[in-house]
């Protein structure tokens, strides 16, 4: 029998962006731990650019400082990621993934998408 299993990791991380999971409110991040000292200082700097959201209304993109919980990929855009981000149509993807219960997208499944994405779009500009 042939072995399918994947033989490598796939990418967690893009260079056009990085991310966090978190709530887009500086409001959630009203601990005393230093996570949330961390959080907040990033949210005051305004090192977060937009989230998207992970799971339930996946892809959605909220603005930062949207009062809104968790479940989503809070982005630090490098340059043009948030172009590529609108572009998505995450129910095409969707619907070719395989979730066990609720449909979530994963760091690895955000990667992915975004290359192909970003793929598609530099090839309709030429």
């Amino acid at each position: 029998m042939k072995n399918l299993r994947q033989k490598f990791d796939p990418p967690k991380k893009h260079a056009d962006f990085k991310w966090t999971r978190g709530s887009p409110s500086i409001e959630a991040y009203d601990g005393h731990t230093k996570g949330d000292r961390i959080m907040r200082s990033r949210f005051r700097e305004g090192y977060y650019h937009f989230g998207v959201c992970f799971w339930g209304a996946i892809g959605k993109i909220v603005e930062i400082g949207d009062t809104l919980s968790g479940n989503y990929y809070l982005i630090h855009d490098h340059g043009d990621a948030r172009a590529v981000f609108d572009q998505i149509d995450w129910n095409k993807y969707l619907s070719e993934s395989y979730c066990v219960g609720a449909p979530q997208c994963t760091p690895e499944m955000l990667i992915k998408i975004y290359e192909g994405e970003k793929w598609k779009l530099k090839h309709r500009e030429n």
